[in-house]
């Protein structure tokens, strides 16, 4: 006899307020400016890895959603490099990347990354965004996969979280598992269990 699929528990969503106003887009100088640092950030984690490497001359060229996927899979392949698929829950490939094992191959990961970049609009979330979101995972994502057996990692204090950010290295979140009508319930209980700030920033944004 088949086992009845396992159903999630779900709390109730406190109140957090209306969800902050966020920052205007990005203008083009500002757009640049972000597409420079992340070029550098990128070249100097490598430089971590390889200090003597030289940084190649890139030229580049913006991507959209809807072309980043498979001219970034025809740079990788061009440069020899293997591909790792990312795909959502209904098995699209939403991301591709690859992993590299020496200088040459890390560099020709940095060209293909820095020469078809997605132009950057939204500078991310603000301070009072930041500071909201904490909120929500901690008083409701965490909160609600405990309910549902999963444990999550103490958080940061809500200051160093703002402060931090991205790196705040906590997120409570448990990603895609093997059994697809678990993953659809606890999502469903638990909005952003497989999520990201972005999908709860659109799920709750009452300004719209």
């Amino acid at each position: 006899m088949k086992e009845p699929a396992r159903v999630a528990v779900s709390l109730e969503l406190p109140d957090l307020g209306v969800l902050p106003v966020a920052d205007p887009p990005l203008t083009d100088a500002e757009s640049e400016k972000a597409r420079l640092e992340q070029a550098e950030e990128a070249w100097q984690q490598l430089l971590v890895r390889y200090p003597t490497a030289v940084r190649p001359e890139v030229s580049f060229g913006y991507v959209t959603d809807e072309t980043r996927v498979e001219i970034m899979r025809a740079c990788l392949s061009a440069a020899g490099l293997p591909i790792d698929e990312g795909r959502d829950a209904d098995g699209h490939v939403v991301s591709i990347g690859t992993s590299t094992t020496n200088e040459a191959e890390a560099i020709a990961q940095y060209s293909c990354v820095t020469a078809h970049p997605t132009r950057i609009v939204w500078a991310g979330p603000n301070e009072a965004e930041r500071g909201w979101f904490y909120d929500y995972l901690t008083e409701f994502s965490a909160p609600c996969l405990a309910a549902n057996g999963i444990e999550t990692e103490p958080p940061p204090t809500r200051e160093e979280f703002i402060a931090t950010w991205p790196n705040q290295g906590w997120y409570p979140a448990v990603g895609m598992s093997a059994d697809a009508a678990w993953d659809a319930s606890l999502e469903a209980a638990c909005p952003s269990a497989n999520g990201t700030i972005a999908d709860i920033l659109a799920a709750h944004d009452t300004r719209r």
